[in-house]
């Protein structure tokens, strides 16, 4: 896992970047390398120290790249910061967020891992929320009836560089430390196609004991509304099965019915099977303490039993999810997103 801030041109690239290699954290790396300009389908190369990379543009602030080297398997994107000179501070974080640390970037010492959860910043030094979290089926320590609370300093240099450190998580002392990197306040990182829902930074977590990527959102709005939503989720389950799932729910008061397309991919055999237009039910609750935050009991397909997720709501149209249910029968540890149609 990496993540940093660079600075390129037409030929070259430099810049600082924080890594995290099954849980063997580095900070403050500089490196670059030679870029290659983009053909007219928008791909192109670049080199970070010794490791290659194809890109594609996705728009003028908005890249996705993969690495190419043998032996590696690397993806992930890259967002501009503006037309002008960097001129970041604490203060560019300030207010309410969303992170989201989704599988399968994410993995810790008990194996799969993803978290969600929601902060305020107070524009200076200090970040203070809750999270919810799956740790290979060791979920946050106080589910039901609520999350775990987290503490944490952070500071933020003029370039957008910025960190996330002295963690406190109330049931879980993996998680401490994150790399912070702020992107273009117009851009949304979600869907940078939309003009709409910018702001945030893109995280790296530097821990020994765990380690993935994510972001951090404005939370713009706290109430999971929206009548037709689509959804998305992938998640693994104590038989390595990789499932994933997208269909759409209509929503009502606090209950939510649709359907779903699963593609569940059995890698011990390997074999995948796919079922089309499974049914999709389920109730969600707000949680009156922390408010942006909604417990969900969802059934999907032929489970003999609901999934227990928790979802953080980032704004009218996007919401994110982690599966928080360690005997649930069809997934283990997951995460996904609830996105508004319009």
């Amino acid at each position: 896992m990496f993540g940093g801030i660079l600075n390129t041109t037409g030929t070259s690239s430099t810049g600082t970047v924080d890594q995290d290699v099954a849980g063997a954290p580095l900070t403050g790396i500089v490196t670059g390398g030679a870029v290659t300009a983009p053909d007219v389908n928008g791909r192109g190369t670049f080199i970070l120290g010794s490791i290659d990379f194809t890109y594609y543009i996705v728009g003028t602030e908005a890249v996705r790249f993969v690495g190419t080297n043998v032996g590696d398997v690397t993806s992930g994107s890259a967002f501009g910061q503006g037309s002008a000179a960097p001129a970041f501070s604490a203060a560019s974080v300030s207010g309410l967020f969303v992170m989201d640390e989704p599988w399968p970037t994410s993995q810790s010492e008990f194996g799969p891992s993803a978290l969600a959860g929601q902060f305020s910043a107070d524009g200076t030094s200090a970040v203070a929320g809750v999270v919810d979290y799956n740790e290979g089926g060791d979920v946050t320590v106080n589910v039901p009836p609520g999350p775990d609370t987290l503490a944490a300093s952070y500071a933020v240099a003029t370039s957008g560089y910025g960190s996330i450190s002295a963690g406190v998580v109330s049931g879980n002392p993996d998680f401490t430390t994150w790399g912070l990197y702020l992107t273009d306040p117009a851009i949304n990182l979600v869907d940078p196609n939309n003009t709409s829902g910018g702001g945030g930074a893109l995280i790296v977590e530097l821990d020994v004991n765990a380690w993935g990527t994510g972001f951090i959102l404005p939370q713009a709005a706290t109430a999971l509304t929206g009548v037709n939503n689509a959804t998305d989720f992938s998640a693994t389950n104590t038989t390595f099965d990789i499932i994933n799932t997208v269909g759409q729910v209509i929503g009502g008061n606090s209950t939510a019915t649709g359907t779903t397309s699963i593609n569940d991919i059995n890698t011990n055999t390997p074999s995948s099977t796919q079922t089309s237009g499974a049914s999709v039910s389920g109730t969600y609750t707000a949680d009156s303490t922390n408010v942006g935050r909604y417990t969900l009991s969802i059934t999907v397909g032929n489970e003999t039993s609901p999934e227990s997720r928790v979802a953080y709501v980032t704004s009218g149209g996007l919401a994110v999810m982690v599966d928080v249910d360690s005997t649930a029968t069809f997934i283990q540890v997951g995460s996904g997103t609830v996105q508004g149609q319009q």
